[in-house]
């Protein structure tokens, strides 16, 4: 049939109802037609007996070449790809018992590949990066060279089928929750991918609650709560090697809810006085998976880290960092932790300072602050470089507790309408969203926009509204945050 206006073609092979009982599958190449199907009488203008695999030239002719697979039992897949023709289900063949796979460059000569390959069932297969693959049951084998198969991948239910799309290759199932982990796992957002490393810690007693995690190099750290060896609601800290799943179980005296990750090391935050039973006072760093000799005592919570420009700014419910006043707000150096001077509210009575974002050449920071019995409120601008400390007029009703900011544009809800908006961060101008989900679903975090309701916690794409990466609690004894 003519795509185009879909009108008949001349190409007639059958020239008696009746000559084919079932047609199965129709492949293409070189101008000849690949059919596999179950024929009844001779077919084509020249009238020839085939079984079950006929090649039909384009005036309707059956030429000479036939599969030597002969008698399948089943043919579940019957592809070509780049001048091969790939044969697959149960065949029965003496040496193809499974796959079979013929050379059309080359006047269809039988290929190696898949000669002593056995599956109970093959009935999907693709070609991707240059590899054939084939799914059998509920197992994903890739065809060698020398015939043989390798076992990629086992999932937890019956593949439905293969497919490969935009240098991808995807598989098709019920159920393909994969491997149990625990509660935890890694996710590449911008691929949508967890991947494949599997915690071997259970998330039950361990943790209760989990308050952030990051990852520096090969090292993964979790941050939480949970039971101690005597049955203790404990502070815990989770130091695994993701590479060669070592792993180390740190108790906290106190909450780590902070953690900033700069090359191999992580910076701890939090309201807390040791961990594992060296003393730590607020704050602590970690490089490749060890407690570092970094100790500055801050004389109460701390409630952001963030690095930006060789400086690592700490922000909190606090007076003084190693006994100098910094009203909740303070700066080191990156290189050598070295408290700096900086201290932008000295003349303050109380200042208070939690979410921040690092927005092109500043950081913008929620502030509270009182002086001279004056209480204000708002964003504080901290210019890179010059470390000159700012306002910025937020747009008229916004919520400064919940807000996310990335790319030049800050997401925030307005207070009035209860929705989630977004504005341009210099001009404040109103960025028009449309929102994939409920908007009563919305959360902003530090880590972007998220729609959360029941068991599921989606990743929202700020710019476009859509939906991109969704995790749902399958099972936990207590809800993970």
């Amino acid at each position: 049939m003519n795509t185009a206006d879909n009108s008949l073609k001349s190409w007639a092979p059958v020239t008696d109802r009746g000559t084919f009982d079932e047609v199965w599958f129709v492949q293409e190449y070189g101008g000849i037609v690949y059919v596999n199907g179950y024929f009844t009488k001779p077919l084509g203008l020249n009238l020839q007996t085939r079984d079950d695999f006929a090649a039909i030239d384009q005036s309707g002719n059956v030429i000479g070449w036939t599969p030597a697979t002969t008698d399948p039992y089943d043919v579940l897949d019957f592809v070509i790809h780049d001048g091969v023709l790939y044969i697959s289900g149960r065949l029965r063949g003496a040496q193809n018992k499974s796959v079979a796979a013929y050379d059309l460059k080359n006047s269809g000569a039988p290929l190696a590949l898949g000669q002593s390959f056995e599956g109970s069932r093959p009935h999907s297969l693709v070609v991707h990066n240059s590899g054939v693959y084939v799914a059998d049951g509920s197992d994903l084998f890739r065809l060698e060279a020398d015939g043989s198969g390798v076992k990629v991948h086992s999932y937890s239910s019956l593949i439905g089928a293969l497919g490969v799309s935009s240098g991808g290759l995807f598989v098709a199932s019920n159920d393909l929750r994969g491997p149990q982990r625990n509660g935890m796992a890694i996710v590449n957002f911008d691929k949508s991918q967890a991947s494949d490393w599997v915690p071997s810690i259970p998330m039950g007693y361990e943790f209760f609650d989990v308050y952030t995690a990051k990852r520096a190099g090969d090292y993964l750290y979790v941050s939480g709560r949970g039971e101690n060896a005597l049955g203790n609601i404990v502070g815990k800290l989770f130091v695994a090697n993701i590479k060669t799943g070592t792993h180390q179980m740190l108790e906290v005296d106190g909450k780590i809810e902070i953690l900033e990750a700069l090359n191999e090391t992580v910076y701890a935050g939090g309201d807390f006085v040791s961990v594992n039973g060296n003393a730590r006072s607020g704050l602590a760093a970690f490089t490749s998976g060890q407690l570092t000799n970094w100790q500055p005592v801050v004389d109460g919570e701390v409630s952001f880290i963030s690095h930006h420009q060789g400086v690592l700014y700490v922000g909190g419910d606090f007076a003084t960092v190693d006994g100098s006043p910094r009203q909740g707000l303070a700066g080191f150096t990156a290189l050598t932790g070295a408290l700096l001077a900086w201290s932008p509210f000295a003349a303050y009575d109380y200042g208070y300072f939690g979410r921040t974002m690092v927005a092109g050449d500043k950081i913008y920071i929620m502030y509270e602050a009182e002086k001279d019995g004056n209480y204000e409120e708002g964003l504080l601008t901290v210019q890179t470089g010059s470390m000159q400390v700012g306002t910025w007029t937020p747009p008229e009703n916004f919520d400064s507790y919940e807000w996310f900011a990335r790319d030049g544009r800050i997401y925030f809800w307005d207070a009035d309408t209860g929705m989630a908006v977004g504005a341009d961060i210099q001009t404040g101008q109103p960025i028009s969203i449309s929102w994939e989900l409920p908007e009563d679903g919305l959360v902003m975090k530090a880590d972007g926009v998220f729609w959360k309701q029941d068991s599921d916690l989606v990743l929202m794409d700020e710019v476009t509204g859509k939906a991109r990466v969704v995790f749902r609690e399958v099972a936990s004894p207590t809800p993970l945050e």
